[in-house]
Formats: C-alpha cells, sequence, structure tokens
C-alpha cells in the first residue's frame, strides 16, 4: 500500500541517504523530497487527464451571483479541484467555461444542469501501484537531479514515464472510458435510437 512515507523512505533509500522513520524527521533528505514530492505528484496527476481513480464527477451547483458578462451563471467550486477534463451540460455535450480561484462562470442559465468531470488528488492508500511506483521513480529522478547528477536523473525521469505511460494503458484495459449521455438528435441520428412505427 502507497504512502507518502513509504514513497519517501524508497526513495532515500534509493539515494543512499538515511531513511527517515517519520514525516517530521529533520534529515537533509526528508527535508529535500517533501519540498518536492507535492509537486511531482500533482504533476503526475494532473499531466494525463484521465486517471479514473483520480477522476470525479459531480452535478454543479449554481451560486446566487450574478457574474460579469458574458458568462450568465456562476457556478462553486468542488474541494480539492486540482484540473479540469470537462463540463458538460444535460446533453453530454461540452461547454465554454471559466475557472477562477474560488467559482466557475458558464454562458448557460442556472436552471441547466451542468456536470464537471474533474481531477483530484486521492489518498496514497488508493492509488494504483503502477502509478506509485511511476511517482517514486520521478521523485527519485528529481532528486537525483537537485543533488548534481544530470545525467542518471534524465535516465531515471524517462523510465518514470515510461512507468506512468504503462500505468495508463493498464488502466484503460481495466476499464474503458465512459461515454456521456449525446442529444436524443444526435442518438437517433447514428442510430442508437430504436424507431418506432
Amino acid at each position: 500500500m502507497a504512502s507518502k512515507i513509504n514513497i519517501i523512505k524508497a526513495v532515500a533509500a534509493r539515494l543512499g541517504e538515511e531513511v527517515p522513520q517519520s514525516l517530521n524527521d529533520d534529515v537533509d533528505v526528508m527535508i529535500a523530497l517533501d519540498a518536492i514530492y507535492n509537486s511531482v505528484v500533482e504533476e503526475a496527476i494532473t499531466s494525463k487527464i484521465g486517471w479514473q481513480f483520480a477522476t470525479r464527477t459531480v452535478t454543479l451547483t449554481a451560486t446566487a451571483n450574478t457574474p460579469t458578462a458574458p458568462w450568465k451563471t456562476e457556478y462553486s467550486r468542488p474541494n480539492g479541484l486540482l484540473g479540469i477534463s470537462d463540463v458538460l451540460d444535460e446533453y453530454g455535450t461540452s461547454i465554454d467555461y471559466e475557472l477562477s480561484e474560488s467559482v466557475i462562470y458558464s454562458n448557460r442559465y442556472s436552471d441547466q444542469a451542468l456536470t464537471l468531470v474533474y481531477t483530484f488528488w486521492p489518498d496514497e492508500a488508493l492509488w494504483p501501484g503502477d502509478f506509485a511506483g511511476a511517482v517514486e521513480e520521478e521523485l527519485f529522478g528529481r532528486a537525483l537531479g537537485a543533488f548534481d547528477e544530470l545525467i542518471r536523473s534524465l535516465e531515471i525521469r524517462q523510465i518514470a514515464e515510461d512507468k506512468f505511460k504503462k500505468a495508463f494503458r493498464r488502466q484503460m484495459r481495466q476499464r474503458p472510458p465512459q461515454r456521456f449521455n449525446t442529444s436524443p438528435l444526435l442518438r437517433a441520428w447514428f442510430g442508437r435510437v430504436s424507431r418506432r412505427y
């Protein structure tokens, strides 16, 4: 099972440094790895939009505020949002939006339901093993770069990228991408609706 301390311990051991026992240890390698850990994980989760273990789908709730033109409705931003994959109307069609610090703006009226597909940072215990391994490899590569071993760092980071690709391919084999509901007219056009005579 992956955890922040287990990933940092593994990287510290691979670096040949003193292995920290907790996140609060005052060890140089712990301080260095802790400083870059969050950026490595956030980049890993958001670089490939579509990690299914890190994707949520929610219905947006409109706020009572009226935004400035051209936007018609303001929606509250969900907690933990790292990146938006898509904002969809009731028919599954992507719509225009703007993301600010605390809200999402849309050019739809508030009585229309909108669905937000976004990435978030799940607990490390929920990460697939190959993803956790790729994060460990990337953290190791960045740590080597920080310790002036640039050639080895580039090699390790390439290995990490290959591991991320392998994890992504495994995920796509396990669960094919979800198709959202399309408009009734499009379903009829492509023959997905049976005709009644």
